[in-house]
């Protein structure tokens, strides 16, 4: 969650408002994940899991079960960020990116050797969703 909140707080002030569905410490409630769903466009929202917190090789697959149930359009686990040409393409196409849990050191490292935050920002000021 620092992460995300780190990355939108350096949004600039004329930025629209960012959705930010922000769950931490232990089970996801189905109306966070059913809010997070909606707010990315609902039956035709795109969503991308980004698992670079993570240290359990299923974290990614875990969570899009998890989303799964509200129906969106498309729903993709993240490559590494070493795979940048896959990463764009998803992240270009994107309406909502769901971060899994796990170390957010992992995490920040990975946003930062890719280049992401500015990218996150961008995408937070046209209305995705994380």
């Amino acid at each position: 969650m620092a992460t995300l909140l780190l990355l939108v707080l350096a949004l600039p002030a004329q930025a629209a408002s960012p959705r930010l569905v922000l769950v931490g410490g232990g089970e996801r409630p189905p109306a966070a994940m059913k809010r997070f769903v909606e707010w990315a466009g609902g039956a035709s929202a795109r969503l991308v899991v980004g698992p670079w917190a993570s240290a359990e090789p299923d974290a990614a697959s875990v969570l899009a079960g998890e989303l799964r149930p509200f129906a969106p359009a498309a729903l993709a686990a993240a490559p590494s960020t070493a795979a940048v040409r896959e990463l764009d393409i998803l992240l270009s196409s994107a309406t909502g990116v769901f971060f899994t849990g796990g170390d957010q050191v992992n995490l920040m490292a990975a946003v930062e050797q890719a280049g992401l935050a500015e990218r996150f920002r961008t995408m937070a000021r046209a209305g995705v969703v994380f």
